[in-house]
């Protein structure tokens, strides 16, 4: 059984839960908002007691009252002024050395003393000031400044009657208002709002990142119930269709956004998709006759994509065909109404302008002004009461409802596109099926109400990216849940819902409320230790999802768009700036375009550090971000091909800024294949018993039959005994085994003949792992031996001698899904990253066998949806090399680098490969003495023995002999640089000298340059090694130890880099990518590094301790 379709259906505009936009705070009573702020003037703000279904949130931080509001600063226009023309001359100097960090220092308490005398402030009296009377020549700024002190800038109010981005420093009550004391987060100007009437009872807390808008009242700024409004925590940008939709069932809303990809795709919903692709098309290319729309249709229908959608959704070819067929009379009555000049008579309850012109399909919209984000399915230019005006078309396929849920998206585009500078004050809801296009209005209830709906939805989606200890403890923060009988017992996250109700209590539920007996039926199937299990994993993943506590404060955050500067993004690596269209865009089927840009400079290179192909990419304007999304297909120094999901062209002669972005896809799937352990399927039982319950899988009783067919098979005949042991085990496995390959042991080729004597016994596989090229590696191989197989996945992504097998190539003759179904039915071998294991081949079969490679750095909740595709399992990987790369601190900490094979590691399911063919001796030694423990055998004395055989070198130096020295003791070499002094602590330029000169020896000596590889812990380090060995030898492959794993070279040379001893110690104190790194070598080592800083790390104390040939470099 597979995951479930079940659909809800959604309440109409009668369901008694339906709320009106225009009165949806202004009727709800206090008590029905799950958090309020209750105040009095005795005392600090509490939240009432009244039912809770969820986990409390921390009190906000509410400051008590004082008996006198503080008194605002009255700071003149003078000083106001003058901070504007401190804060625009200092960011223009950043501007100017941003590209040359290196010459930038930082204003220093010292620097900031004198910074202030020479700065002239005249007194002024309080007549009004010219702020134009003031010039940059009046303030004395070093030209090296590249900050500053925000203690420097003097206090004035800020001005709000513009949107404007603050944090709250200070929340009092007085006299029934709600006052927040502000801080801009541009100026670092206060002020105080006070906030009345319905938004009194809205949930701050201090910290919080708010929008503000207000109006100037007496001496105050104000928002009430008339005018203005507060974005809380507005960098979280929510879609407008997750807001509207938690008009019904907020609850439902927020499980949508955790556990996305639940709620499958209806065949309601793909039609509907695919109509608004139907008039999209029509309206973009303006063909509007019969036989031109038909020919729409059949383009449509012949694509690739059109089959996959009908064969994931199962779907009939002639049936979906007959559908887009009948709404052809419809568009055109809607093109004949709406768009031509000689229209026909409309009714009058109808809208009754005239749409003057398509302007834009599927604009997207970020607004975090709003916190929101969306795209508008058709932007028009209209006639109407005698104005012309933008509109958006919000397109519905189903009944002409009018639901508050679609006037609320139509509202939303609106207030969007008015803030981003469009002429624009309502919108249409066209519902095509019915011809009926109305004109929604918008006005500041409607505006606010949405606002404050978005305000109550992101309380609980970003609260629950705040996971506090005891992590097993951890419950999701959710809305209180609906009475709805019909809709809770057809929603899909009916067992998700039920089980987070489980822990919350389902006493606490209303007597009559429907979940009271739906729950507990719900998750009948399930154990508490399942359901904790879950939620645990859910906290993990809301952690590793979080900015907070990564690795690297400088990856990338959409947030970046607003808060800081392209050159700022671009300094950071992040960014590729100043973009201009250099060709005709190309159209790539009805969706997407290749865009091809380069530097609007000619004479400026393109620097992508951390750029790299098919990265998933946001494309912004000087004047508007997130213009358009899409990937990386080509990348040099001097161009950059995108494809995106529109033409740039079209926004005419504009620069463009490239900004790299964590596609949610991943996050996704992960949170969708973990929600699978609460199925009620036969395979997720399964899963549930082995991987929570960790019940001992079963194995076959020695078989004579099994091992005499493996020998007649000849396939093990080049495997050594261990790998054999290995092959048996697995095959005898009724549930799982796990295969545990030290380095150099051959797993590959185990794995390879493996899944031969499978396919000999008839058996289906499904081969996975964590990288396309570790799937590749195996495929190839397979591939080498005429083992026929299925590739999923892009082919941009594939290895090329690999396209032939790619999905998308073998599947172009299926011009139906039952053709492709067959097809995909037919492959006996199919190859599939995890996160490609979302694939609907994937949904509608069961495997016989799956086979994970490189288990060990797979997240336990990315393999769950491929092991749940398969009867029988098999982890392969090495538990003391790369673990799951997390990038949340506190996640690491708590447990989430655990991969799926650590948990299931018993000597009783684990088969052991330790005869390695890669390292000789001295290198084998070292690795047996740090990590493993004498395990590691030489295969034999060729392997064991063997060195490299050089030229001697001119070089007097000992050191340089023994670079290409062929004695077996040189094998391993500690280079010792001595101390080096740096102002960067992951760089060292003395290192990457050495570096060079090694490569220049080694080549002299007539080694090969790809049989040279070189590795740094840090990407900086990887960066300037690069540009270094690009000028000895393009074939020198430099890399962090990530790029490494499962690789190997006959000369390692590992670059240490540290030179000071920091509290970041996160790499450089994980044994496991250390032993990656010296494993990596086949005949010899060359470790360079300050030994003394080095061995203030305990990880590279002990393997220093265990090699012998320490060397003290001289001067150089």
């Amino acid at each position: 059984m597979k995951r479930s379709h079940s659909k809800v259906q959604k309440s109409q505009a009668s369901s008694s839960k339906q709320m009106k936009i225009t009165s949806l705070f202004s009727r709800m009573p206090p008590e029905s908002s799950e958090t309020i702020i209750e105040c009095n003037e005795n005392g600090p703000c509490t939240t009432p007691n009244t039912k809770s279904f969820s986990s409390p949130l921390s009190s906000p931080d509410v400051i008590p009252p004082s008996p006198v509001l503080e008194k605002k600063r009255e700071a003149t226009k003078s000083k106001r002024c003058l901070n504007r023309v401190l804060v625009d001359e200092i960011e223009h100097k950043n501007k100017l050395t941003v590209l040359n960090t290196d010459s930038a220092s930082h204003l220093s308490n010292e620097n900031l003393g004198s910074f202030t005398k020479s700065t002239e402030i005249p007194r002024y009296d309080n007549n009004d000031v010219d702020s134009q009377s003031y010039s940059i020549d009046t303030v004395s700024v070093e030209s090296s400044y590249t900050e500053f002190s925000s203690d420097f800038l003097l206090d004035c109010d800020i001005n709000l009657n513009e949107p404007h981005r603050c944090i709250i420093k200070k929340i009092e009550k007085d006299f029934g208002k709600l006052c927040l004391t502000l801080s801009s987060c541009k100026s670092y100007e206060e002020d105080v709002c006070h906030l009345g009437g319905i938004w009194l009872h809205s949930l701050f807390e201090v910290g919080d990142i708010v929008f503000v808008m207000a109006k100037k009242v007496d001496d105050h700024w104000s928002v009430n119930s008339d005018h203005g409004f507060v974005t809380r925590h507005s960098d979280f940008l929510v879609s407008g269709t997750t807001i509207v939709g938690s008009l019904f069932c907020s609850r439902r809303s927020v499980l949508a956004d955790i556990y996305k990809g639940l709620d499958c795709s209806s065949a309601v919903m793909v039609i509907g998709t695919l109509l608004h692709q139907l008039l999209q098309t029509v309206l973009k290319r303006k063909q509007f006759n019969q036989k031109d729309i038909k020919t729409v249709v059949d383009e449509m229908i012949n694509s690739p994509g059109f089959v996959h959608t009908l064969y994931e959704s199962d779907m009939n070819f002639e049936t979906t065909k007959k559908e887009l067929m009948d709404f052809i009379p419809k568009i055109q009555n809607f093109v004949r109404t709406y768009l031509l000049d000689n229209q026909i008579v409309k009714d009058k309850k109808t809208w009754q302008g005239k749409i003057v012109s398509i302007e834009d399909i599927e604009d997207n919209l970020w607004v975090p002004a709003f916190g929101v984000k969306g795209k508008v399915d058709i932007t028009v230019l209209a006639n109407y009461d005698g104005k012309s005006k933008t509109m958006p078309i919000e397109l519905k396929t189903g009944r002409a409802s009018g639901s508050e849920e679609h006037r609320g998206q139509v509202i939303l585009y609106t207030i969007m596109m008015k803030e981003l500078g469009m002429d624009v004050d309502s919108g249409l809801l066209l519902y095509l099926r019915e011809n009926v296009l109305t004109q929604v209005k918008v006005g500041h209830r409607e505006k606010r109400d949405l606002i404050m709906l978005r305000n109550r939805l992101v309380h609980y989606l970003n609260a629950n990216k705040i996971v506090s200890d005891p992590i097993d403890d951890y419950i999701p923060i959710l809305p209180e849940p609906i009475n709805h009988h019909s809709a809770c017992s057809k929603c899909p996250y009916l067992t998700a819902c039920s089980a987070v109700l489980s822990k919350e209590g389902f006493e606490k539920l209303d007597h009559h409320n429907p979940l009271k007996s739906l729950g507990p039926q719900a998750i009948s199937h399930l154990k508490s230790e399942h359901i904790n299990y879950v939620m645990q994993w859910t906290a993990f993943l809301q952690l590793e999802n979080s900015i907070e506590n990564t690795r690297d404060n400088l990856s990338a955050k959409s947030s970046d768009l607003w808060t800081l500067s392209y050159f700022e993004r671009e300094k950071r690596g992040n960014c590729i700036s100043s973009l201009k269209i250099k060709n005709v865009v190309k159209e790539q089927g009805n969706r997407y375009y290749l865009n091809t840009m380069e530097k609007s400079k000619k004479s400026d290179k393109i620097k992508h550090t951390n750029f790299s192909l098919n990265n998933y990419v946001v494309v912004s304007t000087n004047h508007r971000n997130a213009v358009a999304t899409g990937f990386i297909s080509t990348l040099t120094e001097t161009s950059i091909n995108i494809l995106l999901d529109r033409d740039l062209s079209k926004l005419g002669p504009t620069e463009f800024h490239v900004d790299k972005y964590e596609s949610q896809s991943m996050v996704a799937f992960n949170f969708s294949s973990l929600a699978l352990l609460l199925e009620p399927s036969e395979n997720s039982a399964q899963l549930r018993r082995f991987i929570i319950d960790k019940e001992m899988p079963s194995f076959l009783s020695s078989d004579n039959h099994l091992d005499s067919f493996i020998k007649s098979s000849g396939l093990t005949l080049n495997l050594n005994s261990s790998q054999r042991s290995a092959i048996i085990k697995t095959l005898a496995a009724d549930n799982y085994a796990l295969i545990k390959g030290m380095p150099g042991t051959g797993k590959t080729s185990t794995v390879a003949a493996l899944i031969r004597l499978l396919v000999l016994m008839g058996r289906s596989v499904l081969v996975t792992s964590h990288t396309h090229s570790a799937v590749d590696n195996l495929l190839l191989l397979l591939h080498k031996h005429k083992v026929d197989f299925l590739r999923l996945g892009s082919k941009t992504r594939v290895h090329p001698d690999l396209w032939e097998k790619c999905d998308e190539v073998v599947s172009q003759s299926c011009d139906t899904p039952e053709k492709l179904s067959k097809l995909y039915n037919q492959a006996n071998v199919v190859g599939v990253t995890c996160l490609g294991c979302g694939h609907a081949l994937l949904q509608k079969r069961t495997f016989d066998v799956c086979i994970v490679d490189e288990a060990t750095q797979v997240v336990q909740s990315s393999v769950i949806a491929a092991l749940n595709s398969s009867k029988v399992f098999v982890l392969v990987g090495d538990p003391q090399q790369l673990p799951p790369l997390i990038k949340n601190q506190k996640a690491k900490e708590l447990g989430m680098d655990v991969s799926m094979f650590d948990r299931l590691d018993r000597p009783s399911v684990t088969a052991v490969l330790h005869v390695q063919y890669r390292m000789n001796g001295p290198i084998a030694e070292l690795a047996n003495k740090y990590t493993y423990n004498g395990s590691l055998q030489c295969a034999n004395d060729s392997v064991k023995y063997a060195t490299l055989k050089l030229n001697e070198t001119n070089d007097n130096d000992d050191w340089c002999k023994d670079i290409v020295s062929s004695d077996l003791d040189k094998s391993v070499l500690l280079l010792d640089t001595g101390t080096v002094y740096s102002s960067s602590t992951d760089t060292n330029l003395m290192e990457i000298k050495v570096v060079r000169k090694i490569v220049l020896l080694l080549i002299q000596g007539g080694l090969s340059a790809t049989s040279i590889g070189v590795i740094a812990p840090y990407r900086a380090q990887v960066a300037l090694l690069k540009n270094a060995m690009a000028c000895v030898h393009s074939q020198i492959e430099v890399n962090t130890v990530d790029q490494y794993q499962g690789r190997d070279k006959e000369v390692i040379i590992y670059s240490c880099t540290k030179n000071t001893v920091s509290k970041d110690v996160g790499i450089l104190s994980d044994k496991r990518r250390i032993t990656v790194a010296i494993t990596r070598a086949k005949h010899k080592l060359i470790m360079i590094g300050d030994v003394t800083t080095m061995k203030n790390y305990e990880t590279f104390n002990i393997l220093f301790s265990h090699i012998t040939n320490i060397i003290r470099l001289p001067q150089m």
